[in-house]
C-alpha cells in the first residue's frame, strides 16, 4: 500500500526541537570535547558573543568568566539587553538580532541565532540583564522557558549575564565523571583533547558497559535500559571502593535485566556491590551473600542456596508457591 502524502505527513518543527534535532546547522559538529572547535566549545563562544559586542562598542571593559564542572557563567559590565526584550534575545528566531546600526556598528556570530542555540542545547539556561537598578530574569531548559523575575532597586552594576549547563553527550558524560576526581578539574582553559587517557578510560568503560556505539548520543535520546548502564558507568568513573545500586533492573526488560546482571556481575572483586532488588534473578545472578528484610526486621542472611530452600523466605517474603519454584531452579 503507498502511503498518503497529505498534511499530515510534513511536520512543522518548533525552533528549539529544530536546533536540538540539527545541532549542525548552529554549532557545527557536536564532537565529543576532544577538538577545539567541537559544539560544546562553540557553546561558549556564542553565550561570549554579545559581551564581545558591547565591548566593540565602548560598554563594558570587563568580562567575567566562570567555569564549575559543565557549568559555564558569562558576565559582562556593558548597557545590559533591554528588559522587555530579554525572552525574545533568547527564545524567538529571527528576531532579537543586532544588524549594523548606530546602536551596533558590528556584530559578531550568527546574529541572534548563537544565544538561542546555546539556550535549546543547554539542559539549565538562565539570562539576567541589569539596567539602572532594575533587572530581569528568565529560565529556560532545553529551550522551553520554566520561569521569569522582575527586580528593581537592586545594587549591581548594569550588563548581561548568561548562564548554562549543556545537555552532555554519553561520552562527554563519562570524561566529565573521570576528571571530577583530579585536581585539574579546575583547568578552565586546558583542551580536552589533551585528556588522553580520560578519553581512553572513558572508551574502556563504556564499552565494559556496551554503549561505546552511543558515545555521540545526547544521554536523554537513549533507551531507559541503557541509561540504566550508563548511570553505573558514571559512577563507576569515580573508582568507587563501595557501589549502592537500588533496583538497577527496575522497568527493564527481560533481556535488558539479563544483560546488566550480567555486567553487574562481571565488576570483579576489586569492589564491594551493595544492591536492593526484587528481581531475584538479578540477586541471585550477582549476589554471594543476600539478606532478606519483612517489614524492616531481617528474617536471614546467608548465600543465595540458602535463601533458596528457607521455608520461612518462601512463605513470606517469596509470596506465591510459583515464585518460590522458580527460585529454586
Amino acid at each position: 500500500m503507498t502511503p498518503n502524502y497529505d498534511e499530515g505527513t510534513i511536520r512543522t518543527l518548533d525552533w528549539q526541537e529544530h536546533i536540538r534535532k540539527r545541532p549542525g546547522m548552529y554549532i557545527g559538529k557536536l564532537g565529543d570535547g576532544t577538538a577545539s572547535d567541537d559544539g560544546i566549545y562553540v557553546l561558549l563562544k556564542e553565550a561570549l558573543d554579545n559581551s564581545v559586542d558591547e565591548f566593540m562598542m565602548g560598554f563594558g571593559k570587563k568580562i567575567t568568566v566562570e567555569i564549575d564542572q559543565e557549568r559555564v557563567k558569562v558576565r559582562d559590565f556593558g548597557r545590559g539587553i533591554p528588559l522587555g526584550k530579554l525572552d525574545d534575545v533568547a527564545s524567538k528566531m529571527n528576531t532579537g538580532a543586532k544588524y549594523d546600526s548606530k546602536v551596533f556598528k558590528k556584530s559578531v556570530g550568527l546574529n541572534g541565532v548563537g544565544i538561542k542555540a546555546v539556550n535549546a542545547l543547554s539542559s539549565d539556561f538562565i539570562i539576567k540583564s541589569v539596567r539602572e537598578g532594575v533587572a530581569k530574569v528568565v529560565h529556560f531548559s532545553k529551550g522551553i522557558k520554566t520561569g521569569e523575575e522582575d527586580f528593581t532597586g537592586i545594587d549591581e552594576p548594569n550588563g548581561t549575564a548568561v548562564e548554562f549547563e549543556p545537555d552532555l553527550t554519553v561520552f562527554k558524560n563519562s570524561m566529565l565523571a573521570f576528571q571530577g576526581k583530579r585536581p585539574s578539574r579546575f583547568q578552565m582553559f586546558r583542551s580536552a583533547s589533551s585528556y588522553r587517557d580520560l578519553a581512553r578510560k572513558a572508551e574502556e568503560l563504556l564499552g565494559s558497559m556496551g554503549l561505546w556505539e552511543k558515545r555521540y548520543e545526547p544521554a536523554n535520546s537513549i533507551s531507559y535500559g541503557e541509561q540504566r548502564k550508563l548511570e553505573i558507568a558514571l559512577s563507576l568513573a569515580s573508582e568507587p571502593k563501595v557501589l549502592l545500586l537500588d533496583e538497577p533492573s527496575c522497568g527493564l526488560t527481560a533481556s535488558e535485566s539479563a544483560d546488566i546482571t550480567s555486567r553487574i556481575r562481571n565488576l570483579g572483586e576489586d569492589i564491594t556491590v551493595i544492591l536492593v532488588a526484587h528481581d531475584m534473578d538479578l540477586v541471585f545472578g550477582v549476589a554471594q551473600r543476600i539478606i532478606v528484610l519483612h517489614y524492616g526486621m531481617t528474617i536471614i542472611e546467608g548465600n543465595g542456596e540458602k535463601i533458596r530452600t528457607d521455608p520461612k523466605v518462601r512463605e513470606i517474603y517469596m509470596g506465591s508457591e510459583e515464585i518460590a519454584a522458580k527460585c529454586s531452579m
